[in-house]
């Protein structure tokens, strides 16, 4: 009982002292986010985090700091009065645009690190993220099914344009062989292979010309017909060099007789006797 001191005293009283603890004000500064209500927080207790947390749009919510800029920690006890304010991340969109050689690719699979769901292109290509903190670097990898996968860093800034991503179908190679018949290659050999992309023309510096003594190389044949170059190579094929001989010319001299026709001879074949 609260003691009266204009109570008059007729005997020994022990009077014990009676406690009030003390209660501190936590405010929420939300920095232009929705509004947070302070919390009356007693000596030793702590305060409740809010719940739900402020919203603000274009940015994400990163906690509560101290005025030191310190994250406050709500397991800590209350001592004194706390000022609290809203710590946020401005945040934006990454989107992404992915082609291939013939255009836009639907239906690929943008994934980033530490964001749990890929996200599909749609029929222009495109695939987006939202909300996503600017000046925050992330790894990404694209693929689809007959691509070769394609991966990439980016560091996300606010109204980024789309990061363009172009896919490469793998590269399948074919072997063509090269027969010089009686002709060499500069290593000395008859036979010559040769591994090119399917799909395309044979690239001219895989192309090596044999040397055959007394013939020039006229052209190469697929099947005995003459091979263009220019050609697609879809599978593996051989071809085979068509050689024609050299022809040299036999002038005669006749020193003031009568002309005698000059003959082309070919190599290792007999002139005629006049």
């Amino acid at each position: 009982v609260k003691y009266n001191f204009d109570d008059l005293v007729t005997g020994p009283v022990a009077l014990t002292a009676h406690w009030d603890v003390n209660k501190y004000l936590v405010t929420f500064n939300s920095d232009g986010g929705t509004t947070v209500g302070d919390q009356e927080v007693e000596y030793k207790a702590t305060a409740k985090e809010p719940a739900p947390a402020p919203s603000k749009d274009g940015y994400t919510f990163k906690g509560w700091c101290l005025p030191d800029g310190t994250a406050y920690n709500f397991n800590d006890l209350v001592t004194g009065p706390v000022e609290l304010t809203a710590r946020w991340a401005k945040v934006s969109v990454l989107a992404f645009v992915v082609k291939d050689a013939n255009g836009v690719v639907e239906g690929a699979s943008v994934k980033l690190d530490g964001v749990t769901d890929a996200k599909p292109t749609d029929a222009n290509g495109a695939a987006k993220f939202e909300g996503l903190e600017v000046g925050t670097a992330y790894s990404y990898t694209v693929s689809k099914e007959g691509y070769t996968p394609k991966g990439g860093s980016v560091t996300l800034t606010a109204d980024m344009p789309p990061v363009e991503v172009t896919l490469e179908k793998p590269v399948t190679k074919v072997t063509v062989a090269f027969n010089a018949g009686e002709g060499r290659f500069a290593d000395g050999s008859g036979q010559r292979t040769v591994k090119v992309d399917k799909d395309k023309p044979i690239p001219t510096d895989q192309v090596e010309e044999p040397t055959w003594e007394g013939h020039t190389l006229k052209e190469w044949r697929l099947n005995g017909v003459r091979y263009d170059f220019g050609t697609a190579v879809t599978g593996p094929i051989e071809l085979t060099a068509g050689w024609t001989v050299n022809k040299y010319l036999v002038t005669f001299n006749s020193d003031g007789g009568t002309a005698v026709g000059d003959q082309e001879v070919e190599y290792k074949a007999k002139a005629k006797e006049p």
